[in-house]
């Protein structure tokens, strides 16, 4: 089964969002921060990450930075409902496979 980890600050979007992958077919994870996704993420590796972009501490986008420098190779998909093509950009040079707007 495809392992999926939520990463958002909103409790509301990250229940949402498991719930939609899991009707899915999808295993699914949540952290309701950066920090707490790599903690997950060093315990239980997850095939592919869906982030936000604002978050109290460590953004979205550090979280890919974080992620390189560790070595964890998981696809990380960058969300924000505060979107624009400087932060889209910005994201897929931090490492993220792709931007979406919430």
């Amino acid at each position: 089964m495809t392992r999926a980890l939520v990463v958002d600050d909103e409790e509301n979007i990250r229940l949402v969002l498991r719930t939609l992958l899991k009707k899915h077919g999808y295993e699914v994870a949540t952290a309701g921060s950066a920090e707490e996704a790599l903690e997950v993420l060093e315990r239980e590796p997850a095939d592919f990450v869906l982030a936000d972009v604002r978050m109290p501490g460590m953004s979205g986008i550090e979280l890919c930075e974080a992620l390189r420098a560790r070595g964890i190779e998981t696809t990380v998909i960058v969300m924000s409902a505060f979107g624009s093509v400087e932060l889209a950009i910005d994201a897929m040079k931090a490492g993220a496979y792709d931007y979406i707007s919430k």
